[in-house]
Formats: structure tokens, sequence, C-alpha cells
């Protein structure tokens, strides 16, 4: 089990859209606040989110034991889910890097500036609310699990699933300013290889899910 739900949390770490979030975040102004709110709004969206899930996959029993055909369709159905939204998230990269032309970066202004801690925590919400290989995570968490567990399990889920916002900030924590470096690194590489990576997790993770539930039915 634990092999399964940490690889479809693993999958939805590396998350494009995530990272660059961070990355700007880190970049702006009081940094360190901003970060840790949006990573605050993503754990709190994952929290609900996957408390909510457990208790439906315990309260309909939504498992491969009691009611397989239901908890199959399912698995087709957030599989199918991840392929459609790692494809919208490909199409729209794909439109933006085209169409967006070199451009003079203008002054922020004053109320730019200003902390927006309650935007980071709003936008850590919207950015992980559609975790899809997330929620499969979880339903299976859901149907091996019990009480303490279950609790345990999602909050290791959580960690896991939250791994690329929580790496740049443990390492502006770690090094200060040396980590800016890495930062920029890793903004490189993001420009570089997020379309490909999206569509192989995407792919990945979707057809796993729709081939355990077609061959679970």
């Amino acid at each position: 089990m634990w092999g399964e739900v940490l690889l479809l949390c693993l999958s939805g770490s590396l998350y494009p859209i995530a990272l660059a979030a961070i990355l700007a975040y880190l970049g702006g102004p009081t940094p360190l606040r901003n970060a840790v709110a949006f990573m605050a709004g993503g754990a709190l969206v994952c929290a609900v989110t996957g408390v909510g899930i457990a208790i439906a996959v315990k309260k309909l029993g939504l498992t491969a034991v009691k009611h397989p055909t239901p908890s199959a369709v399912v698995d087709i159905v957030l599989g199918a889910g991840v392929l459609v939204f790692s494809g919208i998230l490909y199409l729209r990269y794909r439109k933006v890097s085209a169409a967006d032309p070199p451009h003079v970066v203008a002054e922020p202004t004053a109320a730019e500036r200003e902390p927006v801690l309650w935007k980071a925590l709003v936008a850590g919400l919207l950015v992980y609310a559609p975790m899809l290989s997330y929620f499969a995570s979880i339903k299976i968490v859901a149907s091996h699990t019990s009480g303490v567990a279950t609790a345990a399990a999602i909050v290791v889920c959580i960690v896991v699933t939250l791994l690329v916002v929580e790496i740049p900030i443990v390492l502006i924590l770690v090094a200060g300013d040396r980590a800016q470096p890495v930062l920029e690194r890793l903004s490189t590489l993001l420009a570089r290889y997020a379309k490909p990576t999206l569509l192989v997790l995407g792919a990945a993770a979707g057809g796993y899910l729709i081939g355990k539930g077609l061959f679970a039915l």
C-alpha cells in the first residue's frame, strides 16, 4: 500500500505551478512570510479534502473489498481526471510561452511592496485544490487504515505532496541568500522541463489509476 500511496503523492508533488509560485514568493517582498502562507494554504486544503475523502470512503464503503465495482469506477474517473488536468495545464503553458513577448519589468508600486499574506494563503488553497493524484492516494489510505493510523497517513501524504514547496523554504531557512543560486537554477529547469514533466507525470499517474480501475472491474 505505502509504495503505491507515496508514488502517487510524489507524482502530484512535482507540480510546476506550485514551484513557480513558491519561487516567485521567495524572490519577492517578505519572502518567508508569504512562502509559508502559501504553503499553509496548500496544507489546509489538502487536510480538509483528505479528511473529507477518507470519511466518504469509509462511510460509503468505496473499497475494493466491500464494493469493488464502485471503487474501480472511482479509480477510473480519478485517472481520467489526472490525464485531462495535465493536458489542460500543458496546453496552458504552451499558449503562454508562445504568446509571451519580451517585456520590460516595471518597478513595483508601494502597494505591491506591502505584505500580502492573505493573497498567498488563498493562492495556496487554489493551487492545491485540484490534486487528483493526492485524492487517489487518500482513497487508498482510507481503504487500508482506520482511526489514528488514517490521520497519521494523511499527514504523511500532505508532507510528501507539498515537497516542491517545502524544499525551497527549507533551503532559504538553512542557507539564506546562499540558496538563491539553487533557486534560480530550479527556476531555469522549470522553464525548460515544465511541459514534458506535466505530460510524463500526468500520463503515468492517470494511466496507472485507469489501468488499476479497469483491472478491478
